[in-house]
């Protein structure tokens, strides 16, 4: 810690008024321990202030502790020093700790004295003894000013009534209270410091109790060790320093760099030439103090008012053998003056942690001001606001129909989630599609070479059996890796017999102004139309489906995007009032792109049905053709397996194995009727296969239509629920409208003044600081004997 300098003493004794001479009311002194260079660090707490910044900084107030043995003289030193009416030999102010603080409060405010008796921060009951008395709590004194004799009244007062002193060894009296008197002293003139008063150290309990002794002894103890105070440590000149009890405490609780020895009474010493020895190091069974030792000469009771201690002081200390103590150490002014010093330098210790903090607040401010953005409070800038907003978010809509695996969260790959549930939707149409299912057609006999043994004449092998027609019933819809089960078309078609029963019913209403085994060809619409009557229901749910997947997709990348802009709470609150009326927007853009799509689907599927019933799809004619031939195919083989097997029998009753040729006429009609269906059949075969070759041609066209023309336009169109929300769209909102969108909460325009004037007085402050740190800087070190 570096040294005081001698020019932080006042330059005369004049400068430190003597009690009663501060004023004419004997009102206590403002400033006890000026100097010049307070004086400069007080003016900077005043502009501080002046420019609001003590909202945001406190200055933490050096605090004096003035410890000692019972009539050491403590409250005496402490009246010498500060000019504050301690009572001196009355015993009552050192019979409980008295804390005196002064603020300096901002110019031309009130000065103000508040009284309050408070709990100590440490507990001390405990060692004391002491019953539990709350009535301390209710004392509360409040004036503008406080003088000398109203401070010995208020001490009397709440010495007898309040802190429940009653002297003496007897059950039930009480010597000390652990309380403290607290007496807070602020005013536009005032210096920053704290004076702390405490009972001395107790040597014996010939008048106290033991357990006050111990009490006593721990307290000093306890704000010894505190490390924000600076402790002056009384020992009287006229005892040996060995036998010094307060002071060896001195030594083994407080740090050297803020304890200050002083020998009182000095006038009454019996050996002055022991005190000066260890005052000014000559006697070296004593270790130099870092701060040196002072000696100072006490007011007695009978010295009045009118008494100058700083000339009686003076008289006695230029005489031998204290002379050889360095002037700057004897007296209560050069006391006071490098307590003053020493105050000053603990205040301007306090200025880099305070610039430290001004920087600290001043880079959170600055956050928070970023955090809020840039003001809207024009078109210009609302529109350019709302133009980063959605350039950022176009990009990532474009992501996500294009580049959908740059995209951070599941929701937002739209393209993805789409290409699943198109394919879900091409299954489900496939599976679920039609209301009845279609026949199989299949050969009905085995396409592998018959054996040597099994075969005749090149008839073909007799089958083991003839399978019955099969539909293409899927028990299950294809799914992808990752893809779960389509929701659409859960009603299973019916079966193929039922398709059958309803042609045949068809055929039957048609026929009424028709001749038999004519198929009317105004059968098919209606066939059509029937087995396609859940394409619109399925392709509406589809619909549905990707349009909740682009609206959750749309909103997920806008609430990204804001995300990624958002530092703090107070932007988010910002910016909410924005990102809803966005989504507003949003929501309004995919309830027209849906309700579009809606109608475009409806109109399809409409048309799908009315339109007539022809196509140029040459695949229609192949397939029907392919569906024939099969039926030929099996009425064919039915054909020669009769043949076959009426041959076998005929030749299996004839020694020589012959075929006689009437076999064949007798039997020829009901080959015929193998070979040849009945009119009806044939009829019943050819409505059911063109039916399904036109519906399967149509199926295909119909899934492509939804997919790409229907489902594709609304997700990618330039003003659907994903790609509207454009700068075009911006472009195309009125001056109101965009206001409308982006006018900044009354909140945030709130939090942003408020954010500018911390910021201002903070930048104020911050230099005000470097200001008094440079100013007051000291140019040399004290050099301490």
């Amino acid at each position: 810690m570096s040294q005081v300098g001698e020019d932080a003493a006042p330059k005369s004794s004049q400068e430190a008024a003597e009690p009663g001479t501060n004023s004419s009311n004997n009102e206590l002194p403002k400033d006890p321990f000026a100097s010049k260079s307070s004086q400069m660090l007080f003016d900077a707490i005043d502009q501080l202030q002046s420019c609001d910044a003590s909202q945001d900084i406190d200055i933490d107030i050096p605090q004096l502790v003035i410890v000692g043995g019972q009539s050491a003289g403590k409250s005496s030193l402490l009246q010498s020093l500060t000019s504050i009416p301690f009572p001196v030999s009355h015993g009552l102010c050192t019979r409980f700790a008295t804390r005196i603080i002064s603020r300096r409060t901002p110019p031309r405010s009130k000065d103000e004295v508040i009284i309050t008796i408070v709990k100590p921060d440490f507990e001390l009951d405990h060692i004391f003894n002491y019953s539990n008395d709350s009535s301390y709590e209710k004392y509360m004194y409040r004036a503008e000013r406080l003088d000398s004799q109203m401070f010995a009244e208020l001490m009397e007062e709440v010495t007898e009534e309040y802190m429940g002193i009653k002297p003496g060894r007897q059950p039930g009296d009480k010597n000390f209270a652990t309380e403290v008197l607290k007496i807070e002293l602020s005013g536009p003139q005032r210096a920053h410091f704290s004076i702390l008063d405490i009972p001395g150290l107790i040597s014996n309990d010939m008048r106290v109790h033991t357990s006050e002794m111990h009490g006593i002894g721990s307290m000093i103890v306890e704000y010894m060790s505190k490390p924000q105070n600076i402790v002056i440590c009384v020992s009287e000149a006229t005892i040996d320093l060995d036998s010094s009890p307060i002071f060896h405490k001195a030594l083994e609780h407080v740090d050297s760099s803020r304890l200050i020895p002083v020998f009182t009474k000095c006038d009454m010493a019996a050996k002055p030439e022991s005190v000066v020895g260890i005052a000014t190091g000559e006697n070296i069974n004593y270790r130099p103090m870092e701060h040196g030792w002072f000696v100072v000469r006490n007011r007695t009771d009978e010295e009045d008012a009118s008494f100058d201690l700083d000339e009686a002081e003076a008289a006695l200390f230029d005489e031998a053998p204290w002379g050889r103590i360095p002037g700057n150490r004897r007296g209560s002014a050069k006391l006071r003056g490098y307590l003053g010093g020493l105050l000053c330098e603990r205040i301007r210790d306090e200025f880099p942690a305070m610039q430290h903090k001004v920087k600290m607040l001043l880079g959170r401010e600055l956050q928070i001001k970023a955090s809020l953005g840039e003001p809207r409070d024009d078109h210009k800038s609302r529109l350019q606001y709302l133009m980063g907003i959605v350039q950022v978010y176009k990009t990532d809509a474009l992501q996500a129909l294009h580049q959908p695996w740059h995209l951070p969260e599941e929701a937002m790959r739209l393209r993805s989630i789409v290409s699943n549930s198109n394919r879900d939707f091409d299954n489900a149409m496939m599976s679920d599609g039609h209301t009845y299912e279609f026949e199989e057609l299949h050969l009905d006999y085995p396409k592998a070479a018959p054996s040597p043994a099994s075969s005749l004449h090149g008839f073909p092998p007799t089958p083991e059996g003839s399978p019955q027609p099969k539909s293409k019933r899927h028990s299950s819809k294809m799914t992808g890796p990752g893809q779960t089960p389509s929701r659409l078309g859960n009603n299973l078609a019916q079966s193929p017999a039922e398709l059958r029963t309803e042609i045949r019913k068809q055929i039957y209403n048609f026929q009424s102004s028709q001749l038999p085994g004519l198929l009317n060809p105004d059968i098919f619409p209606v066939l059509y139309r029937i087995q396609t009557k859940k394409w619109e229901p399925i392709a509406c749910q589809h619909l549905e489906l990707v349009v909740q997947a682009t609206r959750d997709a749309a909103l997920g990348l806008l609430s990204y995007v804001f995300f990624q802009q958002l530092k703090t709470g107070d932007r988010e609150k910002n910016q909410n009032a924005t990102h809803d009326k966005l989504v507003d927007v949003l929501m309004h853009m995919s309830r027209a792109s849906e309700q579009r799509a809606l109608e475009s689907l409806r109109r399809y599927c409409s048309e799908e049905i009315t339109f007539p019933f022809f196509t140029t799809n040459p695949e229609f004619t192949r397939r029907l053709e392919e569906n024939r031939l099969t039926r030929f195919k099996n009425h064919s083989f039915q054909h020669f397996k009769m043949l076959f097997e009426i041959t076998e029998a005929e030749r299996a009753t004839k020694e020589d194995h012959s075929v006689d040729v009437n076999l064949f006429d007798a039997n020829l009609d009901i080959m015929y009727a193998r070979m040849h269906p009945s009119t009806a059949q044939h009829t019943e075969d050819e409505a059911h296969d063109i039916l399904k070759a036109y519906y399967e041609l149509s199926l295909r066209t119909f899934i492509e239509h939804v997919t790409k023309r229907i489902v594709e336009d609304m997700m990618s169109s330039k003003d659907g629920p994903l790609l509207g929300l454009s700068p075009d769209y911006l472009m195309s909102l009125s001056e109101a409208e965009i206001e409308e969108v982006a006018r900044e909460d009354e909140g945030a325009q709130a939090r942003r003044k408020q954010c500018l004037a911390r910021m201002a007085r903070l930048t104020e402050a911050n230099r005000i600081a470097e200001n008094a740190l440079r100013d007051t800087r000291p140019r040399s070190a004290e050099t301490v004997a």
